[in-house]
């Protein structure tokens, strides 16, 4: 087991991420760090597991996470609310996590589910801090939403 305590994944907080993998290695030339096998992150409320992580941070900026790029058939993710009342699931072959922007994209046979409702597209973007998803497909395929509306 891996603990990066001392890669921050937003400027202004300095909680840990947990990092489970079978094997690691670090390229301190280009600041990434590669996970494989196995591969379970936990982060605040956002957990993702995939095959292979990369995690790409800034040297300069006392080792802030930039980018979390994920693997798998598929590669996963749960994210759950801070009230833990809302678990949103996610699955694609890849997941990069944004950390500027706080967005997960989610690409090749994406699909997310919130509750009862899912959508599935070759690409979605999920912008966690604002609640907002969008999904697009390949050219000549649609987007596939099923929304469950309670009365």
């Amino acid at each position: 087991m891996i603990t990066s305590q001392s890669i921050s994944l937003k400027q202004k907080t300095q909680k840990p991420i947990l990092i489970e993998s079978n094997q690691q290695s670090i390229n301190m030339v280009t600041n990434t760090i590669t996970f494989i096998g196995q591969v379970n992150i936990n982060y605040d409320y956002l957990n993702i597991n995939a095959d292979i992580v990369t995690i790409n941070y800034a040297q300069k900026e006392k080792n802030k996470c930039k980018i979390i790029e994920g693997y798998g058939k598929p590669a996963t993710f749960k994210q759950s609310s801070q009230n833990k009342n809302k678990l949103i699931y996610g699955k694609s072959l890849k997941i990069c996590y944004k950390t500027s922007s706080n967005t997960l994209t989610l690409t090749g046979n994406a699909h997310i589910k919130l509750l009862n409702s899912e959508i599935k597209g070759n690409k979605i973007n999920y912008v966690i801090n604002k609640n907002y998803i969008e999904a697009s497909n390949k050219p000549g395929k649609q987007v596939l939403t099923t929304l469950v509306i309670y009365t």
